[in-house]
């Protein structure tokens, strides 16, 4: 039993290592930020298909630190999950709707995203449907407002 066990540890914790820690450090250690974009399933099967989808991926990575740059905090607690939905919203909206005309013919624009974020985009958009583009700039400080209306 003991030896079932200690097999996906082994096999578990460098996939981990590979892939989750260095998100985790880069964005969580207090140093300099920096843009991560995760090359997750990148094998040859996918590797064109992903391709075409690189430009999405960037600008979502860097609407994250448009959000940061605008003032919107990290995750402190309390409901992070709410705080979550509005970042990834934002990221979303940023690079699925807001930069959609200015991508590279051919780049593979995907809105198959978890329906977790395609309600941070919905209330991303509603806003600025309601109270016009300018209104991106302030969502990262007043999320919570909005949140509560």
């Amino acid at each position: 039993e003991l030896q079932a066990l200690i097999i996906p540890i082994i096999l578990f914790v460098p996939v981990w290592f590979r892939f989750w820690a260095p998100e985790l450090l880069m964005k969580w250690d207090g140093r300099d930020r920096c843009i991560y974009i995760p090359f997750h399933g990148w094998d040859r099967t996918y590797f064109e298909e992903n391709s075409a989808k690189i430009d999405q991926w960037v600008v979502h990575e860097l609407a994250h630190a448009t959000w940061e740059a605008l003032g919107g905090e990290h995750e402190t607690g309390g409901d992070g999950n709410t705080w979550r939905m509005w970042d990834e919203g934002f990221a979303h909206f940023v690079a699925d709707e807001w930069f959609r005309e200015f991508y590279p013919p051919g780049t593979a624009l995907t809105e198959d995203w978890s329906e977790f974020r395609k309600e941070g985009k919905r209330k991303i958009a509603a806003l600025v449907a309601e109270k016009g583009d300018g209104i991106l700039a302030e969502i990262p400080t007043r999320w919570r407002e909005f949140e509560a209306t």
